[in-house]
């Protein structure tokens, strides 16, 4: 059987939004994907990381989608990324917040004046792009982060900067989030731990390449 060329990866831990997904899929122009969804139901402590990895270790396509789940996205969202797609870049989308689909309230990247470089921190993983080879060289997410329920996408690219990568948004490829209950990251959330990893990995004391996905 042949690879897919992309690997949509969606953890989750709320069933519901996976429908929205999955009915946006099936109106992507571009058909030759896989979808991988990670379902778990956290309670005292967070496992996305964990669930990211997992996923990693499945995806057989040459590009990785972020794509969480209560997001719809055009339906050629994933060919306008796959336009853009390089190997040395990791690349975020723009996305719209709603809650009855009628008024949306878009974020910073909507406003960006085209497709341009982005500092490592401004990089999204809710709906974005980037090389699986990039994960690999990596060892994937670093697992110590959900102890602390958030930022883990900001470690990742901090490492992934580390190693010449580069970041960029695509502010005309728009995808909808539909409002829904809190996530429970936002309020257990411990940007603490994340600024002594940083730290830790600046100043040599914390590998920039881990060993998740082997």
């Amino acid at each position: 059987m042949e690879k897919p060329v992309i690997s949509i990866l969606t953890p989750s831990i709320r069933k519901e939004g996976l429908k929205i997904v999955e009915d946006s899929l099936k109106e992507q122009t571009f058909k030759d994907f896989e979808w991988i969804v990670r379902y778990s139901e956290p309670k005292e402590k967070c496992d996305l990381c964990h669930q990211l990895n997992q996923a990693l270790k499945l995806a057989k396509g040459k590009w990785v989608v972020m794509w969480q789940d209560w997001i719809t996205a055009p339906e050629d969202g994933l060919e306008r990324f796959l336009k853009v797609a390089d190997e040395n870049k990791f690349i975020t989308g723009a996305l719209g917040h709603t809650k009855n689909w009628k008024t949306i309230k878009w974020d910073w990247r909507a406003y960006r004046p085209g497709f341009q470089e982005i500092q490592y921190y401004e990089w999204e993983a809710d709906w974005a792009i980037a090389p699986l080879k990039a994960f690999y060289e990596l060892g994937g997410y670093d697992e110590e982060y959900d102890n602390y329920w958030g930022m883990e996408n900001v470690n990742l690219a901090f490492r992934a900067g580390k190693l010449k990568y580069t970041f960029w948004v695509l502010p005309d490829n728009k995808a909808i989030h539909f409002s829904h209950l809190e996530s429970p990251s936002k309020k257990n959330r411990n940007t603490d731990f994340h600024n002594f990893r940083i730290r830790q990995v600046e100043m040599g004391l914390f590998p920039i390449r881990l060993q998740y996905l082997k």
